[in-house]
């Protein structure tokens, strides 16, 4: 009797923390979602197709890391902002002139 209950006990905890996995696997859904959906939001209100085409086009994954990368990214805004007044703009598509210079110009 109690080696029934103990197991009966055993399986409610299991069931327990599989729905605190469950709710916190679909939180972190949810949470990813939203933050695709403001990424997509900013990418087409704020980066022209053309541009959006190029940079695609430069982008590689990386399966040891399974992230991905961006071909001269040293040349990116993020990277020339200090050293190119004309990058610290208001407008955006200002600081992607350096990056898609070096994208239809490449080095090598």
């Amino acid at each position: 009797m109690q080696v029934l209950q103990a197991e009966e006990l055993a399986d409610e905890i299991i069931l327990e923390e599989e729905r605190t996995e469950r709710e916190a696997l679909e939180k972190e859904i949810n949470r990813v979602t939203q933050e695709i959906g403001k990424s997509r939001c900013i990418i087409d209100n704020y980066i022209p197709n053309e541009a959006l085409m190029m940079i695609e086009s430069n982008m590689i994954f990386n399966h040891d890391t399974s992230g991905w990368s961006l071909q001269y990214k040293d040349f990116s805004g993020n990277h020339l902002k200090q050293s190119y007044p004309y990058c610290q703009g208001p407008r955006n598509y200002v600081r992607l002139t350096p990056i898609i210079y070096y994208l239809t110009n490449p080095l090598t």
